[in-house]
């Protein structure tokens, strides 16, 4: 019988799935290199964990001027990822830097370029900011420093002096000067000169450099009054300070020959100046010295002078007119420095203005005005004494010659000694060099019902920011006006009330095709912003104006510090130091001076590194600090963070960081009190591992020391941090049987460098147990075989002295065994 049996079978299948959490990690590289460890040169880990900074330098990048750095992203996980570029949030400074990121979105091993761009804004600034660059995972963090260097340009003349010597009236004489532009961008230049006025004329006034180019320039001499000339003359510069060159110039008639005037006078008159001796005529100097009032070297020149230093631009604006500043008080002044006769109707009427010149000096001057009345403007009278301390009026007349037209001139007046014309009076050769006085006339024919020219021009910008200053510090800008029509402009820009915000010049014209620059001037009163919205008005009508806007800052000392102002330290062994990075960044527009000061207590216990020094704006810069505790508790000290502005007038303030850290004594222990090493063979070497545990508070340096050569260490010395385990492998290497007993002590050291100085005495941290031993050969049993077979064990084991043999094997082998004379003498 055949018998079926059907059985349900049920099988369960269970999966496991595994899967790992990757966190993307992104590494930035040069451009071109895809290795990880082709890193950027001047990239830093940073200490205690912190992110990995990349700095990108850009040095010297010309205003206006954009410059450009690539580097490349690589994802170096196995998981894609999307890049994540943030500014950190800044008002400090300006956002000059741009990223450009062609793809946000990268595969594993992938590549994207990442470019950065600098534009600065302001010359001779230095620009940092920071851009932190994470994957969307936020696996990995990168600071990037963005630093940038604005330079200015670099005009200068080959020479700085133009002496035309003595000529007759109505001659002229001519020289070159030479403008050299070293900078790498075009230079706009503009001589405050006006050559169908002046005795001095430049035939190209106005004009461009092209970069790194020179050009040489016409000057030329001509004068009809006989009398010496002399002009500082300015050569204003647009994104640089003014040029001065010096222009120097004697002119002789048939009945009136004055001295030469030569650079050598110029240098003894400033000499008396600043004596304070310039106020008295030569005769009246020539009298002081004969009578003792004043000592004078054997070139007539005072033997103590002071130190008198300022800027070319503090001379240029410091005027006692432009500006409510004066470096000294003029010695000849003038009211006003510009009329504007506005409109003119009738041509053969006559508009006449006032002036009025003072003399503040001991003698009498005269005054002696370039031109005559056939010019549109000129003045009356002609020339004219002012005795000492006096005021005399003279009268200004505008006389155009054409209907709708704008005019425009600088007259020069020239006042001097009277004395000078009779200087062969003089024992000595004293020739003081004559005061140039400008004066701007401005006016038009244009009628009420006729519309003036329309202008065409173009400005560099119409928002100027101002380089940041302390306050008591000027800032200066400029700003550059190209007339690109057919016609002239007649400028005009109102005035700021408040004496903030300075223009020179602020009316004027500008021929057509030709350009005008003008300086700024800012000496903020109050820290914070300061704005001024100027309204220029173009061809004395309402209807052309435009808007230029000034923006600056006037700045206070003040610094944000890590960790809201406090600053700790992890427990520290005794007589060791521990260190900590500390960062202080640069709130202010203003480069800041630091320093550290402490109490000598302090001192003993804390320091760092650097002292002082300066921070640019928006920087943040890390300081280390080390702190060294010399008794076993908690310290809690007091450094003071003291921040200066670098220029102005060096406001203060200071901070105090309290700064905590507590003294510790620290000790190593094994694991295991005694090491055993049983049966190493003597002559071998094995390696052993011991574990050494750090049981207190503070991270331990120390060297360790063992009592003999049969124990080596890999290395001696080490740091074991808080509470943390460390494996040193120790290297056997007996070379004699037996036991032997080998101790391991430790010294604590104050560092793990070369520098390094012990701490204390040493302290055993453990044995090493170390039994030797040599192979040995023991014969058991004993047996024969063939003809021999019969004899029992005991005679064989007699007759081989077996038990001999024994002894022999049993007894220690030493290494010298291996020659044969040794071997000889054992077995007898």
């Amino acid at each position: 019988m055949l018998l079926t049996c059907t059985q349900h079978v049920m099988i369960k299948v269970s999966s496991n799935s595994l899967s790992v959490g990757k966190f993307a990690h992104l590494v930035v590289l040069p451009t071109g290199v895809e290795s990880a460890a082709e890193r950027l040169v001047n990239s830093s880990q940073r200490e205690g964990g912190r992110d990995e900074e990349i700095v990108v330098q850009f040095q010297d990048v010309a205003v206006g001027k954009t410059a450009e750095k690539k580097f490349k992203i690589k994802n170096t996980s196995a998981v894609k990822t999307e890049i994540q570029l943030v500014r950190q949030n800044s008002s400090v400074t300006p956002e000059v830097f741009t990223f450009v990121l062609n793809n946000k979105n990268l595969q594993p091993d992938d590549l994207v370029t990442l470019s950065v761009k600098f534009t600065p804004m302001i010359i001779n600034e230095v620009c940092i900011e920071y851009f932190h660059l994470h994957d969307r995972s936020g696996g990995s963090k990168t600071t990037i420093k963005c630093v940038g260097t604005c330079k200015g340009l670099c005009v200068s003349f080959a020479s700085d002096t133009i002496q035309f010597g003595q000529l007759s009236c109505g001659k002229t004489s001519t020289k070159s000067l030479e403008i050299i532009n070293s900078s790498d961008c075009e230079a706009h230049y503009q001589f405050a000169l006006d050559s169908s006025e002046s005795v001095f004329k430049i035939d190209q006034r106005c004009g461009t450099l092209q970069p790194r180019s020179s050009k040489k320039l016409i000057c030329s001499f001509q004068a009809t009054q006989p009398i010496n000339y002399y002009k500082k003359l300015a050569c204003v510069i647009h994104n640089q300070e003014p040029l001065f060159v010096t222009l120097l110039g004697t002119c002789h008639s048939d009945a009136v020959k004055p001295a030469i005037l030569e650079a050598r006078h110029v240098d003894w008159y400033n000499s008396l100046t600043y004596r304070g001796l310039s106020w008295y005529s030569p005769e009246q100097i020539d009298a002081m010295e004969k009578e003792g009032n004043v000592c004078l070297d054997g070139d007539g020149i005072p033997t103590r002078q002071e130190d008198h230093q300022h800027t070319a631009m503090e001379e240029y604006f410091h005027d006692g007119y432009y500006s409510h500043l004066a470096f000294a008080v003029p010695h000849v002044s003038m009211n006003v420095r510009d009329i504007d006769f506005g409109r003119r109707i009738q041509l053969d009427s006559i508009m006449q203005k006032s002036i009025t010149l003072t003399n503040h000096t001991k003698d009498k001057i005269t005054c002696v005005w370039m031109g005559d009345t056939s010019h549109v403007f000129h003045v009356t009278p002609n020339s004219c004494d002012i005795p000492p301390l006096k005021s005399t009026s003279f009268r200004v007349t505008f006389k155009p010659t054409a209907p709708d037209q704008f005019y425009g001139a600088e007259l020069e007046c020239y006042a001097f000694y009277k004395c000078l014309t009779e200087y062969w009076q003089l024992e000595r050769e004293y020739i003081s060099p004559p005061w140039c006085l400008p004066l701007g006339t401005t006016g038009h024919t244009f009628s009420q019902q006729s519309e003036t020219f329309l202008p065409k021009l173009e400005l560099s910008s119409q928002k100027l920011q101002f380089p940041a200053v302390s306050l008591g510090e000027s800032s200066f800008t400029s700003l550059l006006l190209r007339n690109t029509g057919a016609t002239p402009i007649q400028y005009d820009f109102s005035n700021d009330n408040s004496g903030v915000f300075l223009m020179k010049p602020y009316r004027g014209i500008v021929e057509e095709g030709q350009q005008q620059v003008f300086l700024l001037h800012m000496s903020p009163t109050k820290a914070g912003r300061c704005e001024k919205v100027l309204q220029l008005r173009l061809n004395d009508d309402n209807r052309n104006t435009q808007k230029v806007v000034l923006v600056g800052y006037a700045e206070e000392a003040a610094v944000k510090l890590d960790n809201d102002g406090f600053l700790f330290f992890r427990p520290t062994c005794l007589n060791t130091f521990s260190t900590q990075q500390y960062g202080v960044r640069n709130t202010c527009r203003v480069p800041l001076r630091f320093e550290w000061m402490m109490s000598s207590d302090d001192a003993k216990l804390l320091t760092v590194s650097p002292q002082s020094g300066t921070i640019a704006p928006n920087e943040h810069q890390m300081h280390k600090w080390s702190f060294k505790p010399k008794e076993e508790s908690r310290t809690l000290m007091k450094p003071v963070l003291v921040v200066t502005t670098t220029r102005g007038r060096l406001l203060s303030k200071s901070y105090l960081v309290p700064a905590e850290g507590k003294g510790t004594l620290g000790s190593l222990r094994a694991a295991e009190s005694s090491v055993d090493c049983h049966n190493i063979l003597a002559g071998c070497m094995e390696t052993k591992n011991i574990d050494v545990f750090n049981d207190s508070d503070c991270d331990l340096h120390y060297e360790l020391h063992v009592d003999s050569d049969k124990v080596l260490l890999q290395k001696c010395r080490k740091i074991l941090r808080a509470r943390t385990i460390q494996t040193i492998e120790a290297t056997v290497q007996p070379t004699t049987c037996g036991t032997f007993t080998v101790a391991i002590s430790y010294q604590l050291l104050s560092s793990a460098d070369d520098t390094a100085v012990y701490i204390g005495e040493k302290r055993h941290l453990c044995y090493v147990v170390v039994s030797a031993v040599f192979p040995t050969l023991v014969a058991t049993d004993v047996s024969c075989h063939g003809s021999a077979s019969g004899r029992n064990k005991m005679q064989l084991w007699n007759l081989l002295n077996l038990s001999r043999f024994n002894s022999l094997m049993m007894k220690p082998l030493p290494l010298s065994s291996t020659s044969q004379k040794t071997t000889e003498s054992m077995m007898a």
